[in-house]
């Protein structure tokens, strides 16, 4: 069987935060109909369709018998105002290994697959939310080994290169208009 692609259609599901032993854990969802296919796994499916963009709803990941995964707090993300520009959501669950685990393996078995390594940075490429150098930044932001690392990363994250190549296209246009008169 083929691995899976970046098509950018189906909704995707990934862990956000590193595997291992914590407080919290962050279960990242994105794609056409999130929500709807998240609120059947929720114990308030009214609620969470009903709820506002960039509001968080407290409640329970259920199974389909009804039986308790975990006590979380989902973030809801209505497109376009979402990090990739679909309608997404954020499951704060319990950390550790089992919990999110076990909410993963629900979200596979319900319509999410698993997304791919930068999947969520690529759909927000494609969807017009960052630029190649803004995803680039983002990898950088996780990888920076350093505060001085860290800040480069950020700084390109929120714009100093494209607004250094748009400076240096508006002064090439200026020249290239200068030399065709």
């Amino acid at each position: 069987m083929p691995p899976p692609s970046y098509t950018g259609l189906e909704p995707i599901a990934a862990l956000a935060t590193p595997a291992g032993e914590s407080a919290l854990a962050v279960i990242r969802v994105s794609g056409g109909g999130t929500v709807g296919l998240l609120a059947p796994l929720f114990s308030r499916p009214h609620a969470l369709n009903t709820a506002a963009g960039s509001a968080a709803v407290y409640g329970w990941m259920v199974d389909g018998g009804g039986h308790k995964i975990d006590e979380v707090l989902v973030t809801v993300y209505r497109q376009p105002k979402s990090y990739t520009g679909e309608e997404a959501a954020d499951i704060c669950c319990h950390g550790g290994h089992a919990a999110p685990a076990a909410i993963l393996r629900l979200l596979t078995h319900n319509g999410f697959r698993q997304a791919l390594r930068g999947e969520f940075s690529y759909r927000a490429f494609l969807n017009g939310k960052i630029d190649l150098s803004r995803a680039e930044a983002v990898m950088e932001i996780v990888c920076a080994q350093s505060d001085r690392a860290r800040a480069n990363s950020v700084r390109r994250l929120a714009g100093s290169l494209e607004a250094e190549i748009n400076r240096i296209k508006t002064m090439l246009t200026g020249i290239i208009t200068e030399a065709e008169l």
